[in-house]
């Protein structure tokens, strides 16, 4: 059984640089001949050559606005494994709940470990990677800056049948910059009656700049959240038999100029 472990990254600030670090070094424990780490690192010029060995990193040429779901479907083109891990650069479960979720694929299309949040501040984020990645400091009084639930099943982390995510041709590319490309593949998720098994367990978020704090109304980022949320608003209305026809409309996916990058 084979795994690959993919992230769809831009390097924006140290904030961010950090989070890559830790969770490259938490998620390395699982590299193997079975198990593979792809970064996928979407810039016009990699500032990623600190990446340790190990790690397959593929710089996708974008010079524009960050395209997360792009990035992903660059990485599952490229990888090899039977079974596909998706992770944000800044979430962390317990080690055992990560290769756990394929203990339920055999049943299920598509896992996700847990169905909590919990959100560190700058100083706690960094005891939490100081520590050895100690799971237990969120229950540390003040350790957590707050406590949510997951909204939804592809946020974050989670694991897809590497044939389920062909046939749904990956994330939904015309969604760009921040928000709802999770939404969004949720929602073709649930109405191509795929079979999905949530784990209540939690997961740890640690610090970085949120994406709108202090953002101008006039940045990229900012103007793409409306398209994005009527084209997830698109796909709610659609029945079955749509998303079949939408699905079956995209000609390419998963697409772009890129380079591997030794390390």
């Amino acid at each position: 059984m084979k795994v690959s472990i993919i992230i769809s990254f831009r390097q924006g600030d140290d904030d961010r640089k950090d989070n890559l670090k830790g969770v490259i070094n938490y998620l390395s424990r699982f590299l193997s001949e079975d198990v593979e780490i792809i970064v996928v690192e979407q810039d016009s010029d990699s500032k990623l050559e600190w990446l340790p060995k190990g790690i397959k990193h593929v710089l996708l040429y974008n010079g524009g606005v960050f395209n997360k779901g792009w990035g992903y479907n660059v990485g599952v083109k490229l990888s090899k494994g039977d079974y596909l891990l998706f992770s944000d650069a800044d979430l962390y479960v317990r080690p055992e709940s990560y290769m756990g979720l394929l203990t339920y694929l055999p049943q299920y299309d598509v896992t996700n470990p847990y169905s909590e949040i919990y959100y560190l501040d700058k100083p706690n984020s960094k005891n939490f990677v100081a520590s050895g990645y100690n799971m237990n400091l969120i229950w540390k009084p003040g350790a957590a800056m707050c406590k949510v639930k997951a909204r939804v099943v592809s946020g974050g982390i989670f694991t897809i049948k590497r044939d389920v995510f062909f046939t749904l041709k990956g994330f939904d590319e015309r969604c760009v910059g921040f928000g709802y490309e999770d939404d969004i593949f949720d929602a073709k998720m649930r109405k191509s009656g795929v079979k999905i098994k949530d784990v209540s367990d939690y997961c740890i978020h640690v610090y970085h700049k949120s994406v709108r704090e202090g953002m101008d109304k006039r940045d990229p980022y900012f103007m793409t959240f409306q398209r994005n949320k009527e084209l997830f608003q698109t796909w709610e209305k659609m029945s079955r038999a749509d998303v079949e026809k939408e699905i079956n409309g995209v000609q390419t996916w998963g697409e772009g100029k890129y380079d591997y990058l030794a390390h």
